[in-house]
Order: C-alpha cells, then structure tokens, then sequence
C-alpha cells in the first residue's frame, strides 16, 4: 500500500518539475511549485501514517503553512511590476494593468 501511495506522489512530483522547469509562464511556473509542496507535505503526512508517528502530521501543517506564504510572497513580488513578455507567453489575450484592460467604458456599465 505504502509503495503505491509513494509511487504516485513521486510521479506527481516529476510531473511537476517538470512542468515548472518547462513551461515559459511565470504564473505557472509559481502555481506548479506550490502544488509541488502540497505534494511533499502529504507525502510527509503518509510516511507519518505508515510509521504511527503523529508529530510528522504537524511537520506536514507547518510545511504548507511556510509554503502558501512563500507563495503569497512571490505572487506579491510580481504584483506590479514589469514581467518580461517572454515569461508571460500563454497569458498573450490577459491585461497586466489597469490601462491595458481600459476599453473606453465606465465603471459602472462593466460587469464582471
């Protein structure tokens, strides 16, 4: 059971850094790598199962806290600033600020 469980979390985690290795959007890039340590964390979460150790359960909580803040961080660093076309290949139809989706009409006649 445990070499099954390992086996698809060590598939996901190659086809996650795979994608973050790959892939040209920065958005994406960040995305995978937060999967990327949800997986570890539950991966953590199994090995504390299968070894009836409990404290490995608060290793895996403490690991996907510091992980959605290092994520919150980055996307946070990214919030406004120039992000090279390049990086941002597939997202070619998304406005990076507010003038780029300005299309002439008021506030109040846009819906959401």
């Amino acid at each position: 059971m445990f070499a099954v469980l390992f086996g698809v979390q060590f598939f996901a985690i190659v086809a996650l850094l795979f994608l973050a290795k790959t892939n040209r959007n920065i958005f994406v890039r960040v995305l995978a790598v937060n999967v990327l340590g949800t997986v570890i964390a539950i991966l953590v979460a199994t090995i504390g199962v299968f070894e009836n150790e409990p404290d490995y359960f608060d290793i895996a909580l403490l690991y996907i806290l510091f992980n959605f803040s290092m994520t919150l961080a980055l996307l946070r660093f990214f919030k406004g600033r120039h992000i090279p076309r390049a990086l941002l290949k597939d997202m070619s139809r998304v406005p990076l600020t507010h003038e780029d989706a300005d299309d002439g009409r008021d506030a109040s006649e846009r819906t959401c």
